[in-house]
């Protein structure tokens, strides 16, 4: 059995294995289940949660910009576009062995440096600058083949 990732990105279809609307976020799970991955994909912080708590990950991917849902709905999250930093903060705290792939197309510095600094942020990714193949590389390097 492959190592277990988590994919939370608002873009995710609510079916899986169905891209949504302008789905793209399809072509990077494709990729990473091309890869031998054994992937659960979530499109709100509420069911991140909820997975989380049910079974244990081997590494998490998290898109910055989406909707806080009610857990985070309490958090500044500059209504989403911070959401990833909060999150990222939660898991550092609750998964703290549990390494985390950002994977935005935030381009504001400020997120993106916040990010930098947690200890289980791995690497902070562009979207537009890595193909799915090359995100499902990162992830081998990041867990070790």
């Amino acid at each position: 059995m492959g190592k277990r990732l988590l994919l939370i990105d608002d873009e995710i279809s609510a079916n899986p294995g169905k891209p949504a609307t302008g789905g793209y976020m399809w072509y990077y799970a494709e990729a990473l289940r091309d890869r031998g991955y054994e992937l659960t994909e979530v499109n709100s912080t509420d069911r991140a949660l909820e997975e989380l708590a049910s079974q244990p990950f081997d590494l998490i991917l998290l898109d910055v910009m989406m909707p806080p849902g009610k857990s985070l709905a309490d958090a500044d999250t500059a209504k989403g576009v911070r959401t990833g930093v909060v999150l990222a903060d939660r898991l550092a705290q609750a998964y703290p062995h549990t390494p985390v792939v950002i994977l935005t197309n935030v381009e504001n510095p400020a997120p993106l440096q916040a990010l930098r600094s947690k200890p289980n942020v791995k690497q902070v990714l562009q979207k537009t600058e890595f193909a799915p193949f090359a995100v499902a590389d990162e992830v081998k390097q990041i867990l070790g083949g």
